[in-house]
């Protein structure tokens, strides 16, 4: 999977670590940001929970051959999908 940048260049890069338990932490400003990043045609690293849902994701980043792999070697029925490690209904 890659990003559908066509330049490989870092222009920013953020680490935000777990979740604030303030009051008024609002968790949507992680996925504006999450957006904005998608917009931009940039990706988070997969490391990181996301907000994004699957064709938000799918979108960030390239599917095609991680997909061609899954199923010639039917990894669908025993692997979770990466999506389904990192979105955040998986870590709550």
């Amino acid at each position: 999977m890659h990003s559908p940048a066509t330049v490989n260049n870092m222009y920013i890069d953020i680490g935000l670590y777990g979740e604030p338990k303030v009051s008024k932490y609002n968790p949507t400003i992680l996925r504006d940001l999450e957006i904005f990043v998608l917009k931009l045609k940039g990706f988070k690293m997969m490391y990181a929970g996301t907000y994004l849902n699957i064709d938000e994701f799918k979108t960030m980043f390239d599917h095609r051959l991680y997909d061609r792999i899954r199923q010639n070697l039917r990894c669908k029925s025993n692997f979770p999908e990466v999506y389904d490690k990192v979105n955040r209904k998986a870590r709550i």
